[in-house]
């Protein structure tokens, strides 16, 4: 029953509004060489070092939701110079999983280091059922050689 009705919400979802494809961060590709320029930072040197590393590496198997139900992982985010980012993501009930797309802005503070700084990430878009319209998840996130750790603060 959950499964149907999760089936149908995302066949809804996706049937709704006009179509608009939104690139998505292969997980299998290297690290592509992104300039930082026009990005909105701080101006600090650990802050600009930082954003290099958000914008060259992507996050991993990311859960911005620990919420009962069902299931929810970023498979790979991808960041990009213009503080947008886009998410493929995972959703999961009853053994059955269901791809799906997120996609919004991101803002940080002044980092504590070269790898190190407290963000804002604004879900503006989602393919993914059940998932809100639009929601902010404020984070610390560390990067180092090319692995995140992210602590929701």
């Amino acid at each position: 029953m959950f499964r149907a009705a999760l089936l149908l919400t995302t066949l809804l979802l996706a049937a709704c509004g006009a179509k608009k494809t939104a690139p998505v961060a292969s997980g299998d590709a290297a690290p592509v060489a992104e300039s930082i320029d026009g990005a909105k930072l701080p101006t600090d040197a650990n802050s600009k070092s930082f954003a290099e590393k958000l914008i060259k590496h992507d996050a991993k198997d990311f859960k911005p939701t620990d919420a009962a139900g069902a299931g929810f992982i970023y498979r790979s985010v991808d960041f990009k110079a213009d503080n947008t980012w886009w998410a493929a993501a995972e959703m999961s009930a009853d053994g059955e999983t269901i791809d799906c797309k997120e996609q919004g802005t991101w803002e940080m503070d002044p980092a504590e280091d070269d790898h190190t700084a407290e963000m804002t990430w604004k879900l503006d878009r989602t393919t993914c059922a059940g998932r809100p319209d639009a929601a902010t998840m404020r984070l610390k996130v560390g990067i180092d050689k090319g692995e995140y750790r992210i602590v929701f603060r």
